[in-house]
Formats: structure tokens, C-alpha cells, sequence
């Protein structure tokens, strides 16, 4: 699992504006030779110009945010 890189544009984490899903329920890693892997955690990222944040999380807000 990646580590997670916190926001530093000030965002509140109950804010989930901003945000989006850049890998749904699923999983690439060296683990199992960077196939597909379905997974219970998405990776998140946050959208704010100058912000580099960078999280998976299994939790239900993920549902309501734009997947790209």
C-alpha cells in the first residue's frame, strides 16, 4: 500500500470537494506483479491547484466522488 500524502492546501477532512477517485476498488502492485487486483480501497487524490494529496481509503464518502 502507498503512503498517504496529506493535503497541504488546508482542506478539512470532512471536506470531500475537491476530491477524486483515481483507482476504484482496485489494486496494481509489485506484491502480484502490477496486475489488477480487486481490492476493498480506492486511492484518492486531491484536486486543488498547488495540493498534492494522495490517500486509499475503504471508506463510504468514496461512492459520491467523480472516478476518473
Amino acid at each position: 500500500m502507498s503512503a498517504r500524502i496529506k493535503c497541504t492546501c488546508g482542506r478539512k477532512s470532512s471536506d470531500h470537494s475537491n476530491l477524486k477517485v483515481v483507482m476504484y476498488r482496485r489494486n496494481y502492485s509489485a506484491f502480484n506483479g502490477y496486475h489488477f487486483t480487486p481490492s476493498d480501497y480506492s486511492e484518492v487524490v486531491c484536486t486543488r491547484p498547488g495540493c498534492h494529496g494522495r490517500w486509499r481509503t475503504k471508506a463510504a464518502y468514496v461512492e459520491g466522488l467523480p472516478k476518473d
